[in-house]
């Protein structure tokens, strides 16, 4: 401000306004730029996860022109994440205030990887059934680091 530069600044959303954004068809694209253990664990919902070491190359196959909200735990890494993704031409680009720990405090659903004894509410994610061979590679190839492959068929399979 004192050498009267440009000054950029990233949008900030409250948990309980990005929960009722993502409750309705127009929901902007979250992206969670934890560590893919830290996303498995603890999450806030159906989310994206592109770790943030890696944000710069994978964040190119998607829309620039799409709204996008940034999430960590703290605020803290998801705001360097909105950074890049402001500076690659990203349009909409918003960081959850407070982060995943502001979400939990607001008491809004999260998805756990294990039942902790936690008392916080969880959402349920209806999951397809099955996925055809041709749709996975496409899926992994379209965006890569992205989704983690979990083989479940006995070992005689």
């Amino acid at each position: 401000r004192q050498a009267q530069l440009p000054l950029a600044t990233t949008n900030m959303i409250e948990p309980r306004d990005l929960y009722r954004q993502t409750q309705s068809e127009e929901s902007p694209l979250v992206v969670d730029v934890r560590l893919p253990k830290e996303w498995a664990e603890l999450r806030i919902g159906t989310v994206l996860n592109l770790p943030l070491n890696h944000l710069g190359e994978t964040a190119a196959k998607l829309d620039r022109s799409q709204p996008v909200v940034t999430v960590c735990n703290s605020a803290y890494r998801s705001m360097m994440a909105a950074g890049i993704l402001e500076r690659a031409g990203f349009q909409q680009v918003s960081n959850l205030s407070g982060g995943g720990e502001a979400w939990i405090d607001a008491g809004l659903p999260v998805l756990e990887a294990a039942s902790q004894g936690a008392s916080s509410p969880k959402r349920v994610v209806t999951l397809a059934e099955r996925i055809s061979a041709a749709e996975l590679k496409r899926m992994l190839m379209d965006l890569p680091d992205t989704f983690q492959v979990v083989d479940i068929r006995p070992a005689a399979q």
